[in-house]
């Protein structure tokens, strides 16, 4: 799956997912607007990402993070187009090496192995004829994660700091306090529109962020409060995150309730485990 919309005659989102079991796995999005694309998706898909950026006179790339379904476009762009890259400073030697990224075969086959490119660090401000973005360092997700804020359109293109429902199981690794400070800085702006490497666009996200926060506080108690209680990891996990062998199995143990309970513990909690 492959599609294309513009948003507000200024931002074009591209969404892309493979296509297995009749059913869209893992949709990821990538934004362009006036010269200027934010990540570059999957490996898989770009053939046809080239084929659409190429007639709107695509001159920089960002990548919000350095993750395999974020920058497999890349090399593509960067040799047929001659785009500059640019990135946090700790993304530039993965881009340079995705084998760095030691991908799972899970990985592999939704996202494909991305090709090396080649990037530098982006400044405080990335400008287009038209647009001034300023670039926000939002880690949680990953440690490199920076975010594009267009101050006079309140746009936040936040690729994956911001992702939404309740999370249940978290990648090893997540960091939980990066994720709340990342969401409490989130509020401090004034965003109008948050624009998510899922794909999902949410108008006047502030009560979407308040909602997470207040669950992500919720979990952080109640996970200090079993541990008080003498129970392990793998046991607070079943009992505030549910089963997670399925995810566990596909992911080969890459995905857990118990690395989100390690991850609260291990950034909020003075008792050792």
């Amino acid at each position: 799956m492959f599609e294309q919309q513009w948003i507000d005659n200024n931002i074009v989102q591209f969404s892309m997912a493979r296509r297995m079991f009749t059913k869209n796995l893992y949709k990821v999005s990538c934004y362009y607007a006036d010269g200027l694309l934010i990540d570059t998706g999957s490996s898989f898909f770009d053939c046809q990402l080239l084929d659409r950026v190429r007639p709107l006179s695509l001159h920089t790339i960002v990548n919000t993070h350095c993750h395999e379904d974020h920058i497999g476009g890349n090399h593509l762009l960067q040799k047929r187009l001659g785009s500059g890259i640019y990135a946090h400073p700790e993304a530039i030697p993965v881009l340079a090496d995705p084998t760095l990224l030691s991908l799972r075969k899970y990985q592999k086959v939704f996202f494909g192995s991305p090709l090396p490119s080649t990037a530098k660090a982006a400044e405080q401000t990335i400008q287009t004829d038209r647009f001034i973005f300023e670039v926000v360092h939002t880690p949680g997700h990953s440690s490199d994660h920076i975010s594009l804020f267009e101050r006079k359109k309140g746009w936040l293109i936040c690729g994956d700091a911001f992702i939404g429902g309740r999370e249940k199981v978290f990648r090893s690794d997540y960091d939980i306090g990066g994720i709340v400070q990342t969401y409490q800085l989130m509020l401090s702006l004034p965003v109008s529109i948050l624009f998510t490497g899922s794909g999902k666009i949410i108008p006047k996200p502030q009560d979407a962020i308040k909602r997470k926060l207040a669950y992500f506080e919720e979990a952080i108690d109640n996970v200090i409060h079993l541990q008080s209680q003498g129970k392990n990891k793998k046991q607070i996990a079943r009992e505030l995150f549910g089963d997670d062998r399925t995810i566990r199995m596909v992911t080969s143990g890459h995905f857990s309730g118990a690395h989100l309970v390690h991850s609260i513990l291990n950034r909020y909690n003075d008792i050792n485990p």
